[in-house]
């Protein structure tokens, strides 16, 4: 990368290969100057909102309302009794005591085909095992919705 410099105009260059270039968009100022990426903090935030949504609803046993969280593509591939199942079998984990985010991505492209999706991995402890479990998320329209849903555990023999 080149050197990035600010004339009287406000206007931002990179010098590239000997060659000044306008940086003319807010993204491209943002990965070519290293500000910080505001909307993909908020992409997060938002996609976070369904994951807590989600614990909530198992630790209450309100599975219907949990399952409202998925897409109807995770539902067409995962009968609701095969999801239901899915849900009783992480009870079995024991008692949910809490999670933390080991990762997360985000892919959002904006434009004439918006393209918006969430990766989220937790290390999530239960009062018997502890599990690993991963939430795939996309938006649909307004609303984001729940794609996958992996759970890996020593408790599911």
């Amino acid at each position: 990368m080149g050197k990035i410099s600010d004339n009287s105009t406000g206007r931002k260059y990179i010098f590239y290969n000997g060659e000044r270039v306008h940086v003319a968009s807010n993204l491209f100022n943002s990965i070519i100057l290293g500000e910080v990426d505001s909307f993909k903090i908020n992409d997060k935030n938002e996609a976070e909102i369904i994951t807590n949504k989600l614990y909530e609803f198992l630790e209450r046993d309100e599975f219907s309302n949990a399952t409202s969280l998925f897409s109807s593509k995770f539902l067409e591939v995962t009968p609701l009794d095969s999801l239901n199942k899915m849900f009783f079998d992480v009870k079995s984990l024991g008692k949910y005591e809490g999670r933390a985010l080991s990762n997360f991505e985000t892919f959002v492209v904006e434009g004439s085909n918006p393209k918006s999706e969430y990766i989220f991995i937790y290390d999530v402890n239960y009062e018997k095992f502890s599990s690993q479990e991963t939430i795939r998320l996309e938006k649909e329209g307004d609303s984001i919705k729940i794609v996958t849903y992996q759970i890996h555990s020593d408790g599911f023999n």
